[in-house]
Order: C-alpha cells, then sequence, then structure tokens
C-alpha cells in the first residue's frame, strides 16, 4: 500500500500532466510510468497506466468527439486492437530491463520528432492506415504507449489541434482494450492498484476539461516543450536507473 503522501503527489502529478497533456496533445500516460517506475517495477507501471487510460481517454473524448476524423480512426484500429493484443502478450515474454530500455529509446525519439517538426505529409490511404495501426498496436502493447508512434503519424496526416486530440483519443480508447485484454491475467487486484485507480479520476477529469478551455486561448508551443523535457529525464531515468 502506498502512503497517502505518495497517493497525494501522484494525484497532483496527474491533475498538472492531465492539463499540459491535453494543450500539448498527449504525453499524459508516458509521465505516469515515469513516476510509477519510482515505486513499482515497470511491467506493474505499465498496465495500472493502461488500466487509468480508461479514465484519460474517455474524458479526452467526452470533450473532442466532434472533432474525430473517423475515416482514420476506422481503418487504423481494425488492425490495430489485434495487434495491441499481441502485443500486451509481449510485455510479459520480454525481459523487464529490455522493456524499459526499448520504452526510454521510443520516448527519446518521440521528443527529437516533436522538436524537429518535421513537415513531411502522408497520405491517409487505407493500406497505410491498416499498416500503420499493427505496427502501433504491437509496440503500444509491448511497452505500454502506443502515443509514442501514434502522434507523429497522425501528425504527418495534418491533423490540427482539436481534430489530433479526438482523433488519437478515440484510437487510443479502442486499442486500450486490445493490450488490457493480455495484461488482465497478469494484474495484482491488491490495495495499492485500487488505491492508484482510485486517485487517478477526478484529477484527470479536472485537468482534461481545464486543458480544453485553456486550448483555444493559448499558445501550445511552452507546454509542448516543458511535456518534451519531463518526458527526455523520463527517458534518461529509464535507460539508466532500472526500476
Amino acid at each position: 500500500m502506498m502512503e497517502p503522501s505518495v497517493l497525494l503527489l501522484l494525484g497532483i502529478v496527474i491533475f498538472l500532466g492531465s492539463i499540459f497533456a491535453t494543450i500539448a496533445g498527449g504525453g499524459l500516460g508516458i509521465v505516469i510510468i515515469i513516476v510509477l517506475t519510482f515505486f513499482l517495477d515497470i511491467r506493474a507501471s505499465v498496465v495500472l497506466v493502461s488500466l487509468i487510460g480508461f479514465f484519460i481517454q474517455p474524458a479526452k473524448i467526452y470533450h473532442f468527439r466532434q472533432f474525430a476524423d473517423w475515416n482514420i480512426v476506422r481503418w487504423y484500429v481494425l488492425t490495430g486492437i489485434p495487434a495491441s493484443f499481441l502485443g500486451g502478450l509481449m510485455l510479459f515474454t520480454l525481459p523487464q530491463r529490455i522493456v524499459e530500455i526499448l520504452l526510454g529509446i521510443f520516448c527519446l525519439c518521440f521528443a527529437a520528432f516533436r522538436l524537429w517538426h518535421p513537415t513531411f505529409r502522408v497520405e491517409p490511404r487505407i493500406p497505410t492506415l491498416l499498416g500503420m495501426g499493427a505496427v502501433n498496436g504491437l509496440q503500444g502493447g509491448a511497452v505500454g504507449e502506443a502515443m509514442l508512434l501514434r502522434s507523429p503519424f497522425l501528425l504527418s496526416l495534418g491533423l490540427k489541434k482539436e481534430a489530433f486530440v479526438g482523433t488519437s483519443s478515440i484510437i487510443a480508447f479502442v486499442m486500450n482494450i486490445g493490450k488490457v485484454t493480455a495484461y488482465l491475467p497478469n494484474v495484482s487486484w491488491d490495495r495499492t492498484t485500487f488505491s492508484i485507480l482510485a486517485v487517478a479520476l477526478l484529477p484527470i477529469f479536472a485537468g482534461v476539461a481545464i486543458g480544453k478551455r485553456c486550448l483555444r486561448f493559448v499558445s501550445h508551443n511552452a507546454f509542448e516543450k516543458l511535456l518534451l523535457c519531463v518526458i527526455t529525464i523520463g527517458a534518461c531515468k529509464l535507460l539508466l536507473i532500472p526500476s
């Protein structure tokens, strides 16, 4: 069982992360994973964040569903769901240290991509969406954070602000079902698990609601750079300090 002070700190981190991640277009999951690895092993951290995802994504979907591009969603998840399940099985077959290293590398690549801001465009053709859904599903299931590949890909399709958040949130929620189905037999339903899930609910919904209001009135660049800084520091932690 985590100490009440630790749970309070986690709630504050989730609340602030929800605001920043909504404005920046994603990243809350990886921030929570990194925080949890100070107290839990990498597999338990990934599983808990995936369960918390069932709170995070519905909150975003509620606020941004009207902006989603459903043509992208339907083809992406067609292969993404079964691939997420297979990737979820990989989480418990790969050595924990390998999972940490892979997640750290993906985090650094994600941060580099967002800072670089490449201008190339990808056409949302059906074969491309099906292929990327499969690759992203395997990656997301195995290391817990599909956003690290999904976000750059959706941006390359030309999605902007609200459309990006809405489309990404629906894809994340649906594909989360696939990997959590694979995770569930390995979930330890103890007091720590329930405490973390309970403390996450209100801060997530409050943070996303505030983030949505800020999104229309502020430039997201400063928030994105702050979030990328946190992700980069977290990636270094994963690579250099085993959980």
